[in-house]
């Protein structure tokens, strides 16, 4: 089995998670484990909505949930509520040294 390297999470700007908690969190939480040698990366995700009013794609922007085009209030958020593990890096040992093994034939 490969060793984790690290993780990427995606934090919607909407959630009410603070990087700096999840990061100091996932520290703590790892410490003694085979992952404490790994690193979390943290990925914000910009909050962005469509606007029922104008169908524009818009970025919202200090929680004023109106479209800055054609000011309608009716807007439905797409993007900024994620909490989501994206990826993780793992090293595949066993890989890396059959690898090493053919290079020497």
């Amino acid at each position: 089995m490969g060793v984790v390297r690290g993780i990427t999470v995606r934090v919607g700007e909407l959630t009410d998670v603070y990087p700096e908690a999840l990061e100091f969190g996932y520290k703590m939480a790892i410490q003694g484990t085979e992952l404490a040698e790994s690193v979390i990366t943290i990925e914000i995700v910009p909050l962005s909505a469509t606007c029922n009013g104008c169908h524009r794609q818009i970025r919202i922007e200090k929680m004023l949930f109106i479209c800055p085009e054609c000011g309608s209030p009716d807007v439905n958020i797409e993007r900024g509520l994620e909490l989501d593990i994206a990826f993780i890096e793992v090293d595949d040992e066993e890989e890396s040294v059959e690898g090493a093994q053919h290079g020497q034939d």
